[in-house]
C-alpha cells in the first residue's frame, strides 16, 4: 500500500522542518515546498467503502515500518489509494497538473515526480 504527506504544501497544513530534519529530501533548499511517499510493509484487505480506514492503516504503518522521525507526523499521511467514494487525488490533495516535487522517504534524494501531472501520469 503506498501513502504520502504533505510537508509544507498550501494546500493541506503546512509542516515546517529544520533542514537538517533526516527524511528531508537532500536537494531540498530552504524554504522549498515538497511531499514524501512511502510504500508500507504490511497489508490491509481492499473491501471498506471508508477511505479512513485506509488512511488509518498507513498512519499506523509509519513508525512500525521504521519512519520514526516521520511519526510525530502519521496523522497527515493518506492512501494513494480509492473507493467508490473518493478518489486518490481528492484523499491526497494532488488534484490538478501543478503542485510540488514528491520523493521517496528514506532514499535521500529519489524523486517520485516533479508535480501531480507527473505523479498520475504513468511514465
Amino acid at each position: 500500500m503506498c501513502c504520502d504527506v504533505i510537508i509544507s504544501e498550501r494546500s493541506r497544513a503546512q509542516v515546517l522542518v529544520s533542514n537538517d530534519w533526516q527524511p528531508k529530501p537532500l536537494i531540498i533548499k530552504p524554504g522549498e515546498e515538497f511531499r514524501l511517499l512511502f510504500i508500507t510493509s504490511g497489508k490491509k484487505d481492499a473491501l471498506s467503502q471508508d477511505i479512513g480506514s485506509y488512511n488509518k492503516f498507513v498512519q499506523g504503518q509509519v513508525t512500525k515500518d521504521g519512519h520514526n522521525a516521520l511519526s510525530e507526523y502519521a496523522s497527515q499521511f493518506r492512501v494513494v489509494g480509492s473507493t467508490s467514494l473518493i478518489n486518490a487525488r481528492e484523499n491526497t490533495s494532488t488534484e490538478g497538473s501543478g503542485g510540488v516535487p514528491i520523493y521517496w522517504v528514506g532514499l535521500g534524494s529519489q524523486k517520485v515526480a516533479d508535480d501531480y501531472g507527473d505523479f498520475y501520469n504513468g511514465s
